[in-house]
């Protein structure tokens, strides 16, 4: 299951740690492209000051200076020479820093570069790169040591160690960083430097240090980032019966057979495909919750799980959503944990009606259920056109230049008050059935504001109690609207003579 270690095709640039001091290699300049290679992950934390720019390129193939560089590539390269491998790729060293030229050529291979590394070394207790992770553990409980009669008779000992793990990933500041998510999913050996403890992840089982091997699947504390990954099972038709979020996230990006596996397990394709949202909805909800310097990254740094994630089940990738059954997904909801923050300016980055389009956590509120309210659903909107143009045609993850969803459905149009302090939006006494959660604070200084209610699901529970979910859009244009939030609540029977709801197109931007 794990990638075979031979032939491993080169970055376009690596660390030689095997000079010393070591140098800055431009593999296909010098003639050298296979080897094996370790990737660093680690936290900046702020700007880097040791990097590679144009100026320093040149002097980086020569030599680069150990002591010039933060703690924490240090011990990057003191780690990797450590394991016998040659070569290290780290970004702030291997791509060019402020030259988009060579950011747009090398962004569309960091799935590969961390799918193809030997190993992917994580500086976990690193906040920044000054830190460092080669230091001594920080245990709050010492080990101790018991005599003991080993089987074959002879005295021995044996070390107990409190378990520390969970505690210990709940602290580490590679777990809340956007950019590691992808970096540790990807990476099909991933050796993580914890405070306390060492762990190394394959995609057969778990290794610590001091403790007894894990088969991946079993429940342990989750690299998704939030608490213990949830154990999920019999309502998937038997084809995950029990596992860990990144065990079967995992199985996704590196069994190219899974979708044959799936068929002979389910037997049915779409269960299949419905699983493979599930999940993405899962990465989601976990990337989104951690922090990103850029906030512009927002794609970018997810842009490898996607593309390596994306196969022909899940149709085209539409700026962080997949055309397959993409009405659920369209009912992402911004966490309410989290204070609501201002819709993000300057350059574009994704259309409306994606979750990319605003900064902080989102739920896609994807599970088995919703997929069991759609198809009990009495009326689902029909999508006649969704689009998502990437800037540039060789990365269709990473960056979007505009984007339109044309759907037909149910709608009901108002105008609302908005609040001159919060700017949030007030909702008249005639909607107490329904319940709003906007996507971000409205930036217009509007006192009144035109919105379009528009139904994505419509679950009749008896003949006089409806449950609708949908989202709730503004009206920038004469025809062209922009997803403002979330709604959700009862409403009226959808039939009859007292039914508001009114069937329309609407083009969503």
């Amino acid at each position: 299951m794990c990638p075979g270690p031979n032939r491993i095709r080169l970055p376009t640039r690596v660390i030689n740690v095997s000079s010393n001091p070591p140098r800055l290699l431009i593999t296909r300049s010098e003639g050298i492209t296979h080897g094996r290679y370790a990737a660093l992950s680690y936290c900046w934390g702020g700007p880097q000051h040791v990097r590679t720019t144009q100026e320093t390129i040149s002097a980086y193939t020569d030599s680069i200076p150990m002591d010039g560089l933060p703690r924490t590539l240090q011990d990057g390269i003191i780690a990797t020479r450590g394991l016998g491998l040659k070569y290290l790729w780290i970004d702030a060293l291997c791509i060019i820093q402020e030259d988009e030229e060579d950011y747009r050529r090398e962004l569309p291979h960091m799935a590969e570069i961390y799918n193809s590394a030997y190993v992917t070394i994580s500086a976990s207790t690193a906040a920044t790169c000054r830190d460092g992770f080669l230091q001594p553990r920080q245990l709050k409980y010492k080990p101790i040591r018991l005599s003991a009669r080993c089987p074959s008779g002879d005295r021995g000992s044996v070390l107990l160690m409190h378990d520390h793990l969970e505690a210990a990933q709940e602290l580490d500041a590679i777990h809340k960083r956007g950019w590691t998510l992808q970096e540790h999913l990807l990476a099909p050996r991933l050796l993580l430097f914890g405070p306390v403890r060492m762990e190394f992840i394959c995609l057969t089982r778990t290794h610590y240090d001091g403790g007894t091997p894990v088969p991946l699947g079993a429940p342990r504390p989750g690299l998704l980032g939030v608490g213990k990954s949830t154990l999920f099972a019999a309502q998937y038709g038997g084809f995950v019966r029990e596992g860990t979020k990144k065990g079967f996230i995992q199985s996704l990006l590196y069994r190219t057979h899974l979708m044959d596996l799936a068929l002979r397990m389910t037997g049915e394709a779409g269960e299949f495909n419905q699983l493979l949202v599930i999940h993405w909805g899962e990465i989601i909800a976990a990337y989104t919750a951690r922090a990103l310097g850029v906030p512009s990254d927002r794609l970018k740094a997810i842009a490898g799980i996607a593309k390596k994630m994306h196969r022909q089940e899940l149709g085209r990738y539409l700026a962080g959503l997949y055309s397959t059954n993409l009405h659920v997904q369209l009912l992402w909801v911004r966490s309410e944990e989290q204070p609501l923050q201002r819709r993000p300016t300057g350059d574009y980055r994704a259309p409306s009606w994606s979750w990319a389009a605003i900064d902080g956590s989102v739920s896609l509120k994807i599970d088995p259920f919703n997929f069991q309210n759609f198809e009990k659903s009495i009326a689902i909107p029909r999508i006649l056109q969704c689009e998502a143009t990437p800037v540039s045609e060789s990365d269709k993850y990473s960056s979007f230049a505009s984007g339109i969803l044309r759907i037909f459905g149910k709608t009901k149009s108002t105008t609302i008050q908005v609040d001159p302090q919060s700017r949030n939006l007030l909702l008249p006494a005639a909607y107490e059935g329904l319940s709003i959660i906007e996507d971000a604070i409205t930036t217009s200084q509007d006192q009144v504001a035109e919105i379009c209610f528009l139904i994505i699901l419509e679950d009749q529970r008896s003949p006089l109690a409806v449950r609708l979910e949908g989202v709730v859009l503004y009206k920038v244009a004469d025809d062209n609207y922009q997803r403002i939030g979330y709604f959700s609540g009862d409403g009226e029977p959808p039939r009859g003579s007292n039914t508001s709801w009114v069937e329309k197109e609407v083009s969503i931007i």
